[in-house]
This record gives structure tokens, C-alpha cells and sequence, in this order.
């Protein structure tokens, strides 16, 4: 699983997740400005209420953030 943070300033503008290796941003979305894209690999199993093995397991890894400009 993935998730695609996009951010302005300490703002969140965009937040997805998704197991395809794509991911469409609506039009719009994004006005002119200076944008922190982070891209985050997920993996998240088990039974999240403790009941029954295998218990439940999440793992999380980072890829760098990417920086982007957006202009007209």
C-alpha cells in the first residue's frame, strides 16, 4: 500500500492512498505555488484486534520528498 502526501507550507493539500502505482490528482487541485510531495510504502497484516495470531503487524518506509514548483 501507498500514500501520497501533498503539502503546501505545513498544510496538507492532497493525501491518497493506494495499492496501484499510480495516482490521478484532481484538476484544480493544485494552484501556483512551491509543493512537498512524499510518497510513503505501507504494509499492514494480521488481526488488528490482538484476538487471533498472526497478530497484527504495520511497517512503514519513507521515500525522499520531492520538492515542485507549480505555474500557469
Amino acid at each position: 500500500m501507498y500514500r501520497l502526501t501533498i503539502s503546501k507550507n505545513v498544510s496538507t493539500i492532497f493525501s491518497w492512498v493506494t495499492t496501484e502505482t499510480g495516482c490521478l490528482i484532481p484538476a484544480n487541485t493544485l494552484e501556483k505555488g512551491t509543493y512537498n510531495w512524499v510518497v510513503e510504502a505501507q504494509a499492514i497484516s494480521g488481526d488488528p484486534l490482538l484476538k487471533e495470531k498472526n497478530y497484527y503487524s504495520f511497517s512503514s518506509a519513507q521515500g525522499a520528498s520531492v520538492i515542485c514548483q507549480v505555474s500557469e
